[in-house]
């Protein structure tokens, strides 16, 4: 399922993944100013490896507004070209657990989060 949020002000989208142990945003949205923490992903079922970064932004996600939210920063591209539209990232179990309880309507393609 996808979830529109915004980051650091701009509209997103974002895949709902609890297997994600972090939230991952393209650099197009997170927009870092500053140098980032470089570090490189490694994906063990392609042996492939891909750079990413730590940043800081401001996510919003309906009413709620984490300022200075830490987020992993790695092209999405090849996610936009396998969903056949834009995405933005990860939505990952790290804001997750911010939420008490998080309902998922499949039939009305829904999630409902509550604090």
């Amino acid at each position: 399922m996808l979830v529109r949020v915004k980051v650091n002000g701009r509209p997103a989208v974002l895949i709902f993944d609890t297997a994600s142990n972090a939230t991952i945003v393209s650099p197009e949205v997170a927009s870092v100013d500053s140098k980032p923490d470089v570090f490189s992903v490694l994906f063990p079922e392609n042996h492939s490896h891909e750079r990413a970064a730590w940043a800081t932004v401001t996510l919003e996600i309906g009413e709620q507004v984490w300022r200075g939210r830490r987020v992993v920063v790695q092209e999405q591209r090849k996610v936009s070209t396998t969903f056949k539209q834009r995405i933005d990232g990860i939505l990952g179990k790290d804001v997750l657990n911010e939420y008490r309880t998080i309902t998922i309507d499949l039939k009305h393609r829904v999630i409902v989060f509550s604090r």
